[in-house]
């Protein structure tokens, strides 16, 4: 039968060293000898070899598609298959290269019996320091860490956990993420998919699904679903919606891209808000599916107003621009008010003072200002402080003109303390400005600008 991809694709899953196309031939280090440029893939022959491990006669020192991937993870040329075709979402032609007869893919199970077996799961799996030092640096702490159960996708060991399952009595088939292949059950957990485990759940609190954010990405997506589709006994996730709030029946909700954006924004508008705000998350702002599927639900159980909390971006990308749009049509087709949720967050790489407060004034007219709530009590500040950990000045509030985003302000960045400024232009449609003495660098997500007012407040809590 016919490859649905070619050994070019198969090479880019895989960390190769120095590796450069020339003349048809992809020349790289060798991951298995460490030869330098020793690994020859032909991308017209789709065949590889290794000059340096042939010569010393090593076996499996060439081949054709999947074997190159195969021997790199320690799996079968089928496994391999199956691992490739999932990673670039190719579902024409889900067959093992061993068989012709196309696989029976099951429907998903319900929502309780597919939540028992994820909380198995995440019950023998562990979260890695890295990954827990990667959500600190969002701004989650430990005991929001362990309330949505993160968990690290496992390089090995994996057919261990699938035997610790069906020790248990699971029932796996049907539930996405597990397959059946050569009549043993299998979890698709592999090397290329390591990243962290992210629970979707459902307004009810079951988990519907996972999403992996990837160590490294793949095609330049950063996340995929946990997914079996295709594979034997095995079931696609859909695209489920995710719920994070402390209020079921909350009558304002934040519609945002991604679940683990989601999560972190709603843990940090505890801090930041007289009520912690509500989030449902879709896998994109292009799920236009899911986003009916959301709003309905929201109009269902008696919210009133959506904000539109998608990354800034869609104010200078036009494909985000129109997704966005069209997600207020089908607002209104569901009938309920979606409003857009506005911010600027800022920050500003310098030499700057620790402790020194600045200010910024936008046209020569009003000082930027930020506001949190202490003890449910509405404060405002203009002043803004670098961080202590990162040197950078923080500016979360807007610093646009609402009805004309894309028109620059002019900004002046005043050191309080000596009168000294620099001026520098802002708007949404640049990421990065530039002005005499710093670069202003864009945070784009809801997530990154609270964190920014969190470590504002903080730094005035102490200096007060």
């Amino acid at each position: 039968m016919g490859f649905p991809f070619t050994i070019e694709d198969e090479a880019k899953l895989l960390p190769l060293k120095n590796a450069r196309l020339t003349g048809g031939t992809i020349y790289a280090d060798c991951p298995f000898c460490g030869s330098k440029g020793a690994l020859h893939i032909s991308v017209n022959k789709n065949m590889w070899n290794c000059c340096a491990c042939m010569t010393r006669g090593v076996n499996n020192s060439g081949g054709g598609r999947t074997q190159l991937y195969a021997k790199y993870f320690n799996m079968t040329n089928s496994e391999a298959y199956h691992n490739i075709c999932d990673l670039y979402g190719i579902e024409k032609d889900y067959r093992s290269i061993d068989v012709d007869e196309p696989t029976k893919e099951e429907p998903k199970r319900d929502v309780r019996e597919i939540d028992y077996v994820y909380r198995a799961l995440l019950s023998i799996l562990t979260l890695s320091d890295e990954h827990k030092k990667n959500l600190r640096k969002r701004g989650l702490n430990d005991a929001a860490i362990q309330k949505h159960q993160y968990r690290s996708v496992p390089v090995t060991g994996v057919d261990n956990i699938v035997k610790t399952l069906l020790s248990y009595n699971m029932d796996l088939k049907g539930v996405p993420g597990f397959y059946m292949l050569d009549g043993k059950w299998k979890v698709n957990f592999t090397p290329a998919l390591a990243g962290i485990l992210i629970p979707v759940m459902s307004r009810e609190g079951y988990i519907q699904g996972f999403q992996i954010r990837l160590n490294k990405p793949i095609r330049d997506s950063k996340y995929m679903w946990f997914s079996s589709q295709g594979k034997e006994c095995g079931s696609s996730p859909g695209s489920p919606v995710h719920f994070i709030g402390d209020d079921p029946l909350a009558k304002t909700v934040v519609l945002t891209e991604g679940c683990l954006k989601a999560n972190v924004a709603h843990e940090l508008s505890k801090y930041l808000m007289n009520k912690p705000m509500t989030f449902v998350a879709i896998a994109g702002c292009g799920q236009f599916n899911s986003t009916k599927k959301a709003l309905s639900s929201l109009k269902e159980y008696g919210c009133e107003l959506v904000y539109d909390g998608f990354d800034m971006d869609k104010f200078k990308n036009p494909n985000v621009y129109r997704a966005m749009a069209k997600n207020f049509d089908i607002a209104h087709e569901v009938g309920i008010r979606m409003e857009v949720y506005r911010w600027n967050a800022i920050e500003i790489y310098g030499n700057f003072k620790q402790n020194t407060p600045y200010k910024v004034l936008i046209n020569d007219k009003d000082y930027a200002f930020y506001s949190t709530y202490t003890n449910h009590k509405r404060e405002f500040f203009d002043e803004f402080f670098a961080d202590e950990k990162t040197g950078r000045l923080i500016i979360p509030e807007p610093i646009l003109n609402p009805l004309h985003p894309h028109e620059d302000v002019n900004c002046k960045l005043i050191d309080v303390e000596t009168g000294d400024y620099s001026e520098f232009k802002m708007n949404v449609d640049a990421s990065i400005n530039r002005c005499q003495d710093y670069t202003v660098w864009q945070k784009k997500g809801i997530d990154d600008y609270f964190y920014s007012l969190v470590r504002l407040k903080n730094k005035q809590q102490r200096k007060n």
